[in-house]
């Protein structure tokens, strides 16, 4: 794999600083809690899986009228949108700047293309109901997509 293939560079989103990482086949990510790891790992799926996500979340009929702060309320959940500062915080993706505005659009999102990201949230446990996982539309507005 080349230096710059599946590499992220997040600065100043949410509670993270400065965070670069090279993804594998296998990523695994330690360290304290509340340090923004699951918030770095929902934001690659975002960039990898953008088109997914919106088919999803149409599906559902679920609208954020093209508005970053309303995705990033639905994408990461209630209280979320804060994370993005938009004069401050920097996202690099396989050495291109990341335009979260872009992310928050529709557009070129038609159709919907399988996953690329299989994700386990640190929350998991939410998202099992008696044994099985719950389907989309048990969650609220406010719960994570991930």
């Amino acid at each position: 794999m080349d230096g710059m293939k599946n590499k992220l560079v997040v600065e100043k989103f949410g509670p993270v600083e400065r965070a670069v990482i090279a993804f594998g086949d296998l990523t695994v990510f330690v360290g304290p809690q509340a340090t923004g790891k699951s918030i770095v790992l929902q934001l690659y799926k975002l960039l990898l899986d953008k088109q997914f996500i919106h088919a999803r979340l149409r599906q559902f009929d679920i609208r954020w009228s093209n508005s970053l702060d309303n995705f990033l309320e639905l994408y990461f959940g209630e209280g979320m949108s804060h994370l993005y500062r938009k004069d401050e915080t920097l996202i690099l993706y396989n050495g291109k700047v990341v335009q979260m505005e872009r992310y928050a659009r529709s557009k070129g999102c038609r159709g919907e293309k399988g996953e690329k990201l299989f994700y386990i949230p640190a929350q998991r446990v939410l998202s099992l109901r008696e044994g099985q996982t719950r389907p989309f539309t048990d969650y609220r507005a406010g719960d994570p997509f991930v």
